[in-house]
């Protein structure tokens, strides 16, 4: 079962999604009617729902096969009681159940395969039809969601009880008043095969006798949730799907969901390339369409499994295949926040699940460190990295290889900042006009600066003492500052550049005669 599906069902907390995934629709019905290449089946109602996903993913695959896959229902409550296998044909009652499904397979060429939830009987194993095992499902008994008369618990041996008739009422197992009204399916359906076997050799291989049971359409839940004292065999899997049903705990049993083949078409390539050990209801593609029909899929042949493996007898391997690690995508982001820095951000996409592992980052060739993900995400910072553009990729490694791909992000360039130049000294020159008092005078200042023909930019200050009286932006290099109206005589005056990133500030102190005026 997929992780995601699996948890919530473990843990009770099924989103309205999750739900859906599981939720069996009303009908299995192909919306088109096959022509002369299509792969045709029929039969089992315990897989028809499981068979309909499977064909969903198989024909929308690019390029669509050539052969699609096609899976008619077998219970004819909600469909039509007739179907056309393929164009220009007439229509054929619709098979009802495994050991139907088999017998049309066997008369009619116009099916490719048929659907069983049972193995093989004396005369279909004579007339050399061939099982192929692809999921497994588990069987428990069935009984009202809400307000059954049923215990919570039918062990093995009070479930012979029932069925022979020992045990007629509800309080003699357990539960509450009720005269037991047990049900099985009908008698076509390998569901009811596989039953009467279970209580066969859970009866010491004795035959039981089942004179006290009505016959209902198998995984029907309607007669079940009808009826406070009903019992039913039910799938597993199809119960997922039946909110109006609950299952007993104590007996259970497991079995085997196959594809017939007959013997004449075993060597056809195009059905070994579905239904073989190689083929696709095998295949990862296939995992998800299985288990969101609640079935599991079985091991393949090399991990030990027998997924796809021809036989004519039961198949009693149930291992079954492990989810496909998930596919992962990797993207990169850099920029360059101070000189010679360099900040890297990688994320892991996984689709709905949260990846783990670890990222690592590569200048070129060479790594140049790692990171933890953490909600996604590992970042990395470089320090020293030379100016320039730089070339970076993130590879991703997962901390756990069978549950997601690992994936490598596609490179980027990082333009690297330089550090700024140092700043260049200055010297500060003054030259001033006549200047009278009681009259503004005009002094020229020119700022230079040293190692470098970059004129100087800011402004200029002029200072009496503490007092600021005057100031200039230069403009290449130069600025002419007009002084406010000063005092006759001696005055001493400083001259200061305040300096920017590019150049150092300086300054310098000059005395003017102020001359008095005439």
């Amino acid at each position: 079962m997929s992780r995601k599906l699996l948890s919530a069902l473990v843990a009770g907390t099924m989103t309205a999604a999750m739900l859906s995934t599981i939720a069996a629709p009303a009908s299995a019905e192909p919306n088109f009617t096959p022509d002369a290449d299509d792969i045709v089946g029929v039969g089992s109602d315990t897989s028809m729902f499981t068979m309909q996903a499977i064909a969903d993913v198989y024909n929308a695959q690019t390029p669509a096969p050539a052969r699609r896959l096609v899976s008619f229902d077998a219970q004819i409550g909600d469909v039509t009681p007739t179907i056309v296998l393929r164009q220009g044909l007439d229509p054929i009652t619709r098979p009802n159940g495994s050991g139907n499904g088999k017998t049309a397979l066997r008369n009619n060429l116009d099916i490719s395969y048929a659907r069983s939830s049972s193995a093989l009987n004396a005369a279909e194993v004579e007339a050399g039809l061939r099982l192929y095992p692809f999921a497994v499902d588990g069987m428990k008994l069935a009984v009202r969601a809400a307000g059954t008369n049923a215990p919570a618990q039918i062990s093995q041996a009070d479930l012979v009880r029932i069925y022979k008739g020992e045990v007629t009422n509800w309080n003699q197992i357990g539960g509450q008043n009720g005269t037991i009204k047990p049900l099985v399916p009908q008698s076509g359906s390998g569901t009811y095969q596989f039953f009467v076997a279970q209580l066969t050799a859970a009866n010491n291989s004795v035959p039981v006798n089942l004179t006290v049971w009505d016959e209902v359409q198998e995984h029907d839940p309607i007669p079940i949730a009808a009826d406070p004292n009903a019992v039913a065999p039910f799938s597993t899997g199809r119960a997922k799907s039946a909110p109006t049903i609950s299952l007993t705990g104590g007996w259970q049993a497991q079995r085997a969901l196959y594809n017939v083949l007959r013997q004449a078409d075993v060597d056809k390539p195009e059905l070994l390339a579905l239904f073989g050990e190689d083929g696709f209801l095998c295949s990862a593609e296939a995992f998800e369409a299985i288990e969101s029909t609640g079935m599991e899929q079985l091991a393949s042949t090399d991990a030990g499994g027998v997924c796809g493996e021809a036989t004519q007898a039961a198949t009693t391997n149930f291992l079954t295949a492990e989810a496909p690690a998930v596919d992962t995508t990797t993207s990169l982001t850099g920029s360059s926040p101070a000189a010679n820095r360099v900040n890297l951000r990688a994320t892991v996409a996984a689709g709905t699940a949260a990846a783990d592992g670890t990222v690592a980052f590569f200048q070129g060739a060479t790594k140049v460190g790692e990171g933890e993900l953490d909600s996604g995400a590992a970042t990395l910072a470089l320090s020293n990295v030379p100016a320039g553009s730089r070339t970076y990729r993130a590879v991703y490694t997962p901390a756990d290889a069978d549950r997601f791909n690992s994936s490598e992000s596609q490179t980027i360039t990082v333009a690297v900042k330089a550090p700024a130049a140092p700043a260049a000294a200055t010297a500060v020159a003054v030259k001033a006009g006549k200047v009278v008092a009681g009259k503004k005078g005009k002094v020229t200042v020119t700022v230079t600066a040293r190692g470098t023909s970059a004129k100087p930019t800011g402004t200029v200050r002029v200072f009496q003492g503490k007092k600021r009286i005057a100031q200039r932006a230069l403009k290449s290099g130069k600025a002419v500052v007009t002084l406010p109206k000063l005092k006759p005589g001696k005055v001493k005056l400083r001259f200061a550049y305040v300096g920017n990133a590019r150049f150092k500030a300086s300054a310098k102190t000059v005395t003017i005669r102020v001359a008095r005026a005439r």
